[in-house]
């Protein structure tokens, strides 16, 4: 199997896993701010999907993140993850973002 193939296999893969995680997840249980250092699940949803994007559009094929381009204001995250690295305001906006589950789907 060549590397492309694999990799396609991979990410296919863990789109079904995350798939089967989300499935059922409400807006509500989505939106939810445990006690102590934890986020919501919707921060996590959309962090692991701008990830991705970000990886395979950016880095690999060397183009911009489809929530950077075509995409952009359409991914259902309001707002948009912070760039991660030293000093990211990540907590803030894991408990502050808003997510439409279907948009991001």
């Amino acid at each position: 199997m060549g590397t492309v193939k694999f990799l396609r296999e991979q990410l296919r893969t863990a789109h079904e896993f995350l798939d089967g995680t989300m499935q059922g997840v409400s807006e509500e249980q989505a939106h939810w701010a445990p006690a102590g250092a934890a986020s919501p699940i919707a921060a996590h949803y959309v962090h692991v999907l701008t990830g991705e994007d970000g990886i395979v559009n950016g880095m690999l094929k060397g183009g911009a993140p489809l929530f950077a381009s075509d995409w952009a204001g359409k991914v259902g995250a309001n707002p948009m993850p912070p760039e991660m690295g030293p000093g990211s305001p990540w907590d803030p906006w894991a408990r502050q973002v808003r997510v439409d589950l279907s948009a991001a789907r």
